[in-house]
């Protein structure tokens, strides 16, 4: 009885976790969405005897992305193979090796077979009958149908792509910077110093380069033994375009209005690893990361996003 109920509580084991396996790869084809909310903010001065500055910049975009699920496979894309994976790898190459070896000369009695028969299938299945019914099992033969049986095991899949199939943006840009200098040239300027001033501002939806108007960017792989994510998360497709208004009185400057475009500060999107706690119908995270702006302003960028699986 002992034995039983061990064995009966080995079995739920293997179908709970088989279960929790299933929960986390979809079909392939189901669909989900990403959206991910992105806010730089630099607010700040440099005290300098020479040429102080100050900035208050204020910049955000929200994308929505649309993601597919790729079929489920045994080995990941997007991931390092892991040390056990590269040596079962290792271990199937050396079997299929083994199975060729040990049935090379079974192979050179088919060759010999289809150089006596020619072009006739007729010959061709008459000689391998006789062939096989006059065919040795001998310990090489049997040791090589084990390698073929086990080269034939396939692993079940474990992780699953997903990748953007669209997406669509909206931003908004905000900005004010001021400041002197004590260039030579500034010298007839009241209390000799040139002043300088710009706001920039900027809102709506982010308009594709060419060519791009349907395409997304991003993609995410579900490893379901693990239960994690690596996500590389959409960002705005096309630049935010904003309008410049400078006032200032250096000799070389003019003061007026002009197009210009922002970015979501100086940083590098590397993908990141997430555990899911549960399943993908919902799943969200944050991060912050520091940034040195265009202008020298130190700043943060605030990252929130959210998966919800269809």
């Amino acid at each position: 009885m002992k034995k039983s109920l061990v064995s009966i509580g080995v079995m739920a084991s293997l179908l709970l976790a088989g279960a929790a396996h299933a929960e986390l790869l979809a079909a392939k084809g189901a669909k989900a969405t990403v959206k991910v909310e992105y806010v730089y903010v630099a607010v700040g001065m440099k005290k300098d005897k020479y040429d102080p500055r100050e900035w208050k910049v204020n910049r955000s975009a929200t994308v929505t992305a649309l993601f597919e699920a790729q079929k489920a496979q045994a080995l990941a894309q997007m991931r390092t193979m892991e040390a056990g994976q590269m040596a079962d790898l290792k271990d199937k190459q050396a079997t299929a090796i083994s199975a060729a070896k040990k049935m090379e000369p079974t192979m050179n009695d088919m060759l010999k077979i289809v150089e006596k028969c020619g072009e006739s299938e007729a010959c061709i299945e008459k000689e391998i009958e006789a062939y096989g019914n006059s065919m040795q099992l001998t310990p090489e033969i049997k040791s090589a149908g084990k390698d073929i049986e086990k080269l034939s095991k396939q692993d079940g899949p474990r992780y699953q792509v997903w990748r953007a199939l669209s997406q669509t943006a909206t931003y908004s840009v905000d900005e004010f910077y001021k400041g002197q200098s004590g260039d030579p040239l500034c010298l007839e300027k009241p209390g000799q110093r040139c002043r300088r001033e710009e706001t920039r501002k900027g809102q709506g939806a982010v308009t594709p380069p060419p060519g791009a108007k349907n395409a997304g960017s991003g993609f995410f792989e579900v490893d379901a033994q693990k239960k994690d994510i690596v996500l590389a998360l959409p960002t705005p497709i096309g630049p935010l375009a904003c309008t410049s208004v400078v006032k200032s009185d250096f000799p070389d400057e003019r003061s007026g209005s002009s197009q210009c475009t922002a970015g979501l500060g100086q940083v590098s999107f590397k993908p990141i690893t997430v555990t899911i706690p549960g399943d993908l119908k919902k799943l969200s995270g944050s991060q912050e990361l520091k940034s040195e702006g265009a202008e020298g302003e130190s700043g943060t960028l605030t990252v929130r996003w959210t998966i919800t699986a269809q």
